[in-house]
C-alpha cells in the first residue's frame, strides 16, 4: 500500500516532466522512471512515506540522467512547450512576407526592374518630403493635431463619396465643394485600384512563383486597404515593393480565394467605385449651386491650392494616381489570356480615372478551368 502511494505521485511528475525535459525522452523514460523511482524511494527511505516535494527532486534529476544518457532535444521551458504551434499554412505565409521585405529580396526587385522600382520610391520621398514636411509647399505644415485640419479630415470623412451632403445636405458639414470632389475622387481611385488585386497573388510555394493558389498570400491586400485611409502613400509603397512577376501563363480562377474575386474581379462592385468617382468629378463642378459657377469654381480651387496645404495635398496626389494608375495594366492583360495591345488599355494609362474605370468594366474576367481556354484577344 504504501508502495502504490509512492508511484501516484511518481506518475504524475512523469507527466510534468514531460513537458519540462522533453517529450521525446521523457515518453521513451515513461514506464522505467515509474519503478525506478519507486524503487529509488523504497530503499532509501525504507518504505516509509516521502514528501512529495521530495519525491519531485529525486524523480527529477532521475529523468534528467535518462535524458542525459539516451540523448535528447534539451531542456525546455514549459510555456515553449504549451504554446501551440503555428500551422504550417500559417508559418508559410509569415515567412512569404518576411521573405518580400528581406534585403535579399528588395535587391533582387532593384536588380531586376530598377525604373519600376526606383520611379516610384523617388516619387514617394519626394511628395512626403515636399508635402508634408517641407515649409516651401503652399500653406502652412499640417499639423495632424491641430483642431482646424482635425476638423477639415473629419468633415470631409463624414461627407464620404458626397453621399451625405446629396441626401442631407442640411445635416452635411459645409466645405468647398470643390475640395469635397477631389478629396472623395482620390477614395474613389483608390477603392478601383482593388480591381488589381490578383497582381499581389503569391502561391505558397515560393519555387512557383506563378502558381498562384489559395494557400498563398496576398501582398497588395493590405496597401490596398491602407489605400482607403492614405491613398497614394500605400499605393506608391506597394509600386515598390510588389512581387516580382513573370506572367507566363493566365491565373484561373479557381486559383484565386473567393473573397478576392469579390472585391477585385466583382464587375457591379467596381462600377459603384467608377460612378462615386465620376459623380465627384461632377460634384466638384456643379455640387453645391451657392458657390457658384465654373468662373468662381476655378477662382476657388486655384486660391486653395496656392493656400491651403491639405488642398495642395490633394490636388498633387490626384495627379500622382494618374500618373501610375496605368503601371499595372500590362500583367494584369496577360493574366487574364489577352492582348494588352488596343484602345482601351491605351485609354487605361492615359485618361485619369475614367480610363481606368473604363478598363475595369471593359478587360475578360480572369479564365476558369470549366469554361474558356487561352489567347482570348480584346481591342
Amino acid at each position: 500500500m504504501r508502495q502504490r502511494t509512492i508511484i501516484i505521485p511518481t506518475t504524475l511528475w512523469t507527466l510534468v516532466m514531460q513537458l519540462v525535459v522533453g517529450n521525446c525522452a521523457a515518453t521513451r523514460c515513461s514506464s522505467s522512471c515509474f519503478l525506478s523511482s519507486s524503487a529509488l524511494f523504497s530503499s532509501v527511505h525504507g518504505g516509509r512515506k516521502v514528501p512529495l516535494h521530495q519525491q519531485f527532486r529525486l524523480h527529477s534529476r532521475n529523468m534528467m540522467a535518462y535524458s542525459n544518457k539516451h540523448g535528447s532535444t534539451g531542456r525546455r521551458r514549459v510555456k515553449d512547450v504549451l504554446r501551440p504551434p503555428l500551422p504550417p499554412q500559417t508559418a508559410v505565409q509569415g515567412n512569404k512576407w518576411a521573405e518580400e521585405i528581406s534585403p535579399a529580396s528588395l535587391k533582387q526587385k532593384f536588380t531586376q526592374q530598377p525604373f519600376q522600382r526606383v520611379i516610384p520610391l523617388i516619387t514617394l520621398v519626394t511628395f512626403v518630403g515636399y508635402v508634408f514636411v517641407s515649409p516651401y509647399a503652399p500653406g502652412s505644415v499640417p499639423n495632424m493635431l491641430d483642431s482646424a485640419v482635425l476638423k477639415t479630415v473629419g468633415g470631409l470623412t463624414l461627407n464620404y463619396f458626397n453621399v451625405l451632403p446629396t441626401l442631407l445636405p442640411d445635416l452635411a458639414p459645409r466645405f468647398s465643394p470643390v475640395m469635397e470632389g477631389v478629396f472623395n475622387l482620390l477614395l474613389a481611385y483608390a477603392a478601383l485600384l482593388s480591381g488589381f488585386l490578383v497582381d499581389g497573388r503569391q502561391a505558397a510555394d515560393p519555387a512557383s512563383v506563378n502558381s498562384d493558389s489559395p494557400g498563398g498570400i496576398n501582398f497588395f491586400f493590405p496597401f490596398a486597404a491602407a489605400g482607403l485611409a492614405l491613398t497614394n502613400t500605400a499605393f506608391l509603397p506597394y509600386l515598390i515593393l510588389r512581387p516580382l512577376h513573370k506572367v507566363d501563363k493566365p491565373v484561373m480562377q479557381e486559383e484565386v480565394p473567393e473573397i478576392e474575386l469579390k472585391l477585385g474581379e466583382s464587375k457591379p462592385l467596381l462600377s459603384v467605385y467608377g460612378v462615386a468617382g465620376l459623380y465627384s468629378i461632377w460634384w466638384a463642378f456643379f455640387g453645391r449651386p451657392e458657390f457658384g459657377g465654373l468662373t468662381e469654381r476655378w477662382a476657388s480651387f486655384t486660391d486653395l491650392v496656392s493656400s491651403d496645404r491639405l488642398m495642395f495635398a490633394f490636388s498633387v496626389e490626384a495627379v500622382l494616381y494618374w500618373i501610375f494608375q496605368g503601371w499595372l495594366v500590362d500583367d494584369d492583360m496577360r493574366r487574364r489570356a489577352a492582348v494588352s495591345e488596343g484602345v482601351v488599355p491605351w485609354i487605361a494609362k492615359t485618361v485619369p480615372f475614367l480610363g481606368l474605370f473604363v478598363y475595369m468594366l471593359w478587360r475578360p474576367p480572369l479564365l476558369s478551368q470549366q469554361s474558356e481556354e487561352p489567347g482570348r484577344q480584346r481591342g
